[in-house]
Order: structure tokens, then C-alpha cells, then sequence
């Protein structure tokens, strides 16, 4: 099929639970749901989609003389020499910080609304405005800055630096002049060839950033509740936001459940973007490589998940296994709630076998997905970390949990 994929299937009968799931058609994924099939992208789809995006960006080359801290509209923004006017994205305050050596949380501190310490709003549930930021906080924003970032005895005025613009007057980032772009395009391109038939699922992000999995073709094997294949996280910031990277993963056919797992021999691989000069052919014979070494893993990484149906949960209560991992995890209560709603979803599919390193695995990576992309790869890389963890560790944590009083459970379980 390609230069890295094989055509071989591996595959093992079962039962499948759920008769009614339609399943989809497409070449190499038709025990996918359907559903999920058609939130999926082809490559060409998320090319097209991503080229339409970066139309937006126009990089300029500057130094700092060429820009002014200004207010227009009682709104802090950045004018450039020529006249137009940007206002910075909540990151790129993070290089403002950065380069001013300012403190980021008073720069954000000036741009969020003052939140209520205990009420919250009755309809959403998050926490109550007490005021919002206006032209009285713009204005002390702009002197901040100014004075930080603005003066020469303090910041080299005159060092060429990379500003990321859009057409919507957005300032997404100011990069210093060593800083490497590498280009999603490029970064897509190269994946498509490498990975040919290929799906985006979970594909997010903008012109900017990219972030998803590919699922990979002819990896899907047939079990009892579902069907489950390979895929590859794969994502890179044109802006810092992240590095470019690639990590083994796995997924559950039946709902695209997540699991990122790790194994000294299925290393992932992460680039900083850092350096004048880089030589792309270079990067892509280390990404072509480094997918050669992943994608043969990810039968293992299936079996690996599969094998966590045994490690039950035995004596120790429910409530003590959510406990530990919500304070070993700093969960916020609702990260808590929803580990255990997505859990006794899984109890309904997978029944008495939910009470198992598997059933927590699946409950973490299902909540994941209701979640914005940073926080599905986090909980993607929890249930990789459950099925990492094996017989022994899996007893440890039960250990850990059993320990916990009630009160202690409740405790944790309300923070």
C-alpha cells in the first residue's frame, strides 16, 4: 500500500455487542462506525480545508522600532509602521511575557473579565462576572507593555523578528528570528504520502495549528464489544503553541475511543521548531523512520489494551479507584463527574467486564473526547498510562485506593 504500510490484516473473531451499529464502507475501515466515519476527513479533505485557513496569515519580518502600543476602540493593540493595527491572541501575549520579560499573568490579568470567587452563573455553571476589562484597563495594558517592551535600554529595539499576522487583524504570535516555521501543509503533505488511505479523525485546529489522529488502514481487529485499530497523534504549531509530533496510539472502532500508550521501542517524536536553517529533507526522512518504527507497534498496543480486561477491580470500590486518580491527576470536579458518567456508560456496553483497567481506561479516553484537544490528548495519554501500568502496577494502584476511608473518598470526590 505504501512505502511504510503493509497490506497484511490481523484480525480475530468475536462477538459484537451492538448489532444495530451501522458499520462504514470505506477502503480499510468498514468495522468503523459509520457515524464516525463521516466525522472523519480524507487527507485531501483536511489539505483543502487547511489551505483555505492559511490564506489568512501574512508573516512580517520586523523590528520592534517598526510597531507602536496603541488603543483604538478602547482596545489594546499593536500598529505597525505602515499604518495597520493588530490585536494579540491570548498566546501571543505569552512571547509579549516573554520578550518583555513581563509577568504573564498580570498581561492576562488585564484582558479577562474579574470573575466571582464563589457564585456562578445559574445557566452555565461557571464562575459569575463581577466586571469586565474596558478602555481604564486597555490603557494600563498599553503603558505595561510600553514600558517593558518598548525601551531601548531594556529590549534590542532593532533585532529582526517574526510577527504571525491574519487578514482579521489578529496578531497571533511574535517569534524571535531563529525560530524554524515548519509548515502544516508541508507537515500534512508528507503524511499523506507516507500514510496513503490514511483518515483524520478528531482533526482540529486552525491555520496556525494542527492536531488529530490518523487512523491507519488494515490494522482493525474484531472483538467481543467493538473493533479496534492503530493510529498515529499526530499535530504541529506554526506558532509554538506545540511541537511537531507523533505518538503510537490506538482506538476503539465503536465510539473512536483514544488511547495513547508508550513502549521504549515505540518512541515518539517530537521537533522543536528552533534553528535559522532546517533542512526539510532531513525532517522527513526522520518522520518517514520514525513512522516505520511506530506502525508495526500498533498490533502490540492493541493487544496491550485488550490484556487490560483481566486486571479486575476485585474488592476496592469504584468510588476509591476514581478518588485516587482524581487527586494523583488534580482533576477538577468536573473532569471527576465526567470520568465516571462516561464509566457507567461503559458499564452498559461492556457489563460486569467495565470492572476492570480496561473499563477505567476506556471511561478516561470516552470523557476525553468531550473535551477541547489539549484535553483529549491529555486523558488519550491517562488511558495510555492504565494500559502501561500492567499486572503490577495495576494491584499497586488498587492498594492505593483501598487505603481511603469513606470520608476521605467523599472528600476528594466533592473538591
Amino acid at each position: 500500500m505504501s512505502e511504510i504500510l503493509g497490506t497484511q490484516r490481523d484480525s480475530y473473531s468475536g462477538d459484537v455487542i451492538l448489532q444495530n451499529l451501522e458499520m462504514g464502507t470505506r477502503d480499510g475501515f468498514g468495522h468503523v462506525a459509520k457515524g464516525w466515519l463521516e466525522q472523519c476527513q480524507t487527507f485531501d479533505q483536511g489539505l483543502e480545508r487547511l489551505s483555505a485557513e492559511q490564506e489568512k496569515i501574512e508573516d512580517i519580518t520586523a523590528p520592534l522600532k517598526d510597531w507602536e502600543p496603541v488603543i483604538s476602540g478602547g482596545v489594546f493593540r499593536l500598529k505597525y509602521k505602515d499604518g495597520r493595527m493588530f490585536t494579540p491572541t491570548e498566546h501571543c501575549y505569552t512571547n509579549f511575557a516573554y520578550v518583555g520579560n513581563m509577568g504573564y499573568w498580570a498581561l492576562q490579568s488585564l484582558t479577562k473579565p474579574v470573575l466571582h470567587t464563589s457564585k456562578r452563573d445559574k445557566t452555565t455553571g461557571e464562575k459569575a462576572v463581577v466586571y469586565r476589562r474596558d478602555s481604564r484597563d486597555a490603557e494600563v495594558l498599553k503603558d505595561y507593555v510600553k514600558v517593558h517592551m518598548f525601551q531601548r535600554d531594556r529590549v534590542n529595539m532593532d533585532k529582526p523578528r517574526l510577527w504571525r499576522t491574519w487578514n482579521d487583524g489578529t496578531l497571533r504570535a511574535l517569534l524571535s528570528d531563529r525560530y524554524t516555521v515548519i509548515n502544516n501543509l508541508w507537515y500534512l503533505e508528507l503524511l499523506k504520502k507516507l500514510i496513503p488511505g490514511g483518515m483524520l479523525s478528531h482533526w482540529g485546529g486552525d491555520a496556525d495549528t494542527i492536531y488529530g489522529n490518523v487512523l491507519i488502514p488494515d490494522t482493525i481487529r474484531e472483538e467481543r464489544d467493538s473493533d479496534y485499530g492503530g493510529m498515529l497523534h499526530v499535530g504541529n504549531s506554526e506558532i509554538g503553541i506545540r511541537r511537531l509530533l507523533s505518538r503510537p496510539s490506538v482506538f476503539r472502532a465503536i465510539c473512536l475511543n483514544g488511547c495513547i500508550w508508550d513502549r521504549e521501542d515505540g518512541k515518539d517524536l517530537s521537533k522543536v521548531h528552533r534553528g535559522k536553517k532546517l533542512d526539510l529533507t532531513l525532517l522527513a526522512e526522520a518522520i518517514k523512520s520514525n513512522l516505520q518504527s511506530q506502525i508495526p507497534l500498533l498490533g502490540g498496543g492493541i493487544d496491550a489494551m485488550l490484556a487490560t480486561r483481566s486486571l479486575v477491580t476485585g474488592d476496592t470500590p469504584l468510588r476509591n479507584i476514581f478518588a485516587l486518580v482524581a487527586k494523583e491527576q488534580r482533576f477538577r470536579r468536573s473532569d471527576t463527574e465526567g470520568v465516571m458518567k462516561s464509566f457507567h456508560i461503559e458499564e452498559g456496553i461492556l457489563g460486569p467486564d467495565a470492572r476492570t483497567a480496561f473499563g477505567l481506561q476506556a471511561a478516561l479516553t470516552r470523557f476525553g473526547k468531550t473535551l477541547g484537544p489539549e484535553g483529549q490528548y491529555h486523558f488519550d495519554v491517562l488511558g495510555g498510562k492504565i494500559v502501561k501500568m500492567g499486572t503490577t502496577g495495576w494491584e499497586r494502584l488498587l492498594k492505593k485506593a483501598a487505603m481511603f476511608d469513606d470520608s476521605e473518598v467523599e472528600e476528594i470526590l466533592a473538591a
